[in-house]
């Protein structure tokens, strides 16, 4: 691999353990197996808001990688949001103390709803304030018909 942030092989799996908001993360030799589980499940689970909530979770629980896991995990559910119709998840920096909450409720209680409310909100401000910016009123109004 030729690259290298922090000592670390960029893209390959973790190789110490590590924790994530004082939860016990996969084992660095569990990981690709978790992982592997992971993206079974999800292949097979229903392409909605609930699913993103549950993978976004499942990620951060796993751990995969050294660092960076919270923006790789927010890309994916950008890209799964594409893919599968649904208006994309942004979340917003000024949400980040809400969304940590929000991941609590989720691996604590396995209650996906806030995070869910979350993306609502971040996905209706998309709608709002981010889409307007990248069509004129003659675009948006074809769209609108």
């Amino acid at each position: 691999n030729d690259y290298i942030i922090n000592d670390h092989p960029v893209g390959e799996y973790k190789k110490l353990q590590n924790r994530f908001m004082n939860i016990k993360t996969a084992t660095p030799e569990a990981t690709a197996k978790e992982m592997a589980e992971l993206l079974k499940w999800y292949k097979g689970a229903p392409k909605d808001i609930e699913t993103m909530a549950r993978l976004h979770g499942r990620f951060l629980k796993i751990y995969p990688f050294k660092g960076s896991n919270g923006r790789i995990i927010r890309l994916i559910l950008f890209r799964e949001c594409l893919r599968n119709g649904l208006s994309p998840i942004l979340i917003q920096c000024q949400h980040k103390y809400e969304l940590e909450e929000c991941i609590k409720l989720l691996l604590n209680e396995d209650n996906p709803s806030a995070l869910i409310d979350l993306y609502k909100k971040d996905q209706e401000d998309f709608l709002i304030n981010i889409i307007p910016l990248m069509f004129s009123e003659e675009d948006l109004d074809k769209y609108k018909k």
